[in-house]
């Protein structure tokens, strides 16, 4: 689907307003600047939609769609509803409290320790994937100055073997 498609989808985009407020005094008119900035924010909107659209060339990089959970850590605990209406559903809810503090702390430290695990093998992973990159480059670079060296040396015995001076 071209761009132009993908536009003419949304009805909004595709009118041009009646008129445009222009300059300070706020006096009707200028229609023509109007079209062209609204002509500018039309190729913008469209724009970002088309690369919205798009999904990541391979290898690159993507934002996750959904939240990261540690499915290890089980499910978080919930934080118990506080009465304090009486002594008795105070004294429970000093206990149900307590309960969920040393529940959300369990789980809170699985979570960090999950995350750290995990994050950890991303930058581990990642690190290999750039010194892979890094060392091929390197040999490249390392390629080209052996064989600018070597030209340079042939040339300069060439000029010398023909009387030249150096260059």
């Amino acid at each position: 689907m071209d761009i132009y498609a993908m536009c003419a989808m949304n009805p909004a985009l595709q009118r041009p307003p009646d008129f445009y407020l222009c300059g300070v005094s706020g006096r009707r008119g200028c229609l023509s600047q109007g079209i062209k900035r609204m002509r500018k924010g039309f190729f913008l909107v469209c724009g970002v939609a088309v690369m919205a659209s798009l999904p990541t060339a391979g290898g690159k990089a993507q934002a996750a769609t959904t939240a990261w959970t540690a499915s290890a850590c089980g499910a978080e605990p919930t934080m118990p509803s506080m009465d304090v209406s009486s002594v008795e559903h105070y004294n429970a809810s000093v206990d149900k409290a307590t309960a969920y503090e040393k529940a959300a702390r369990a789980y809170n430290s699985c979570v960090a320790r999950t995350a750290n695990k995990e994050e950890t093998a991303i930058s581990n992973e990642a690190r290999e994937k750039i010194a892979h990159i890094h060392e091929g480059s390197a040999a490249v670079q390392k390629r080209i100055a052996t064989n600018f060296s070597r030209m340079t040396a042939s040339l300069k015995a060439g000029s010398s073997k023909f009387g030249g001076g150096s260059h």
